[in-house]
């Protein structure tokens, strides 16, 4: 009985549904301030070629109390150095990713990271900001589901 109920679970985390927000792009949604900026290419591990830049603030309905993986794909266009753009990205006004160096970490301009978090839902919404700290923030895309599908917390 126990692995049955743990396979329940199992198949019920992984059928919960992607949404995927293509910052930048025509579809980019719930989303304030920032603009939208798209590259010819080519960026290392990714098809991506658009992005939101600037203090932005992205605004999605969610299920309270509910734990969400979000997934953010980040490429820097356009710096040349370490330290030459960093910024903070929160959710729900919790930092998850602290002076983020999208150059650095990726090694490079024009690589693609990829950063993933658990958070949960609150009031209803996933509030992500992105925040500048050195020159303005950059995002390419943000993903999210919900670990569990509605009524198997």
């Amino acid at each position: 009985m126990k692995r049955l109920i743990l396979l329940t679970a199992m198949f019920k985390i992984l059928a919960a549904q992607v949404t995927t927000i293509d910052s930048g792009s025509p579809t980019d949604s719930n989303f304030t301030g920032g603009a939208a900026f798209g590259f010819a290419g080519p960026v290392i591990g990714t098809t991506d070629l658009t992005m939101r830049s600037g203090n932005s603030v992205y605004d999605i309905p969610c299920d309270n109390d509910w734990p969400y993986i979000i997934s953010f794909e980040f490429f820097e266009p356009v710096v040349t150095g370490v330290g030459q753009r960093v910024f903070n990205v929160r959710v729900n006004n919790q930092i998850v990713l602290d002076h983020l160096d999208v150059f650095k970490e990726a090694g490079g301009k024009n690589k693609a990271i990829h950063r993933s978090v658990i958070v949960l839902g609150a009031d209803e919404h996933l509030v992500i900001q992105f925040e500048a700290i050195t020159r303005t923030p950059i995002i390419s895309s943000i993903s999210f589901k919900q670990l569990f599908q509605t009524g198997a917390k």
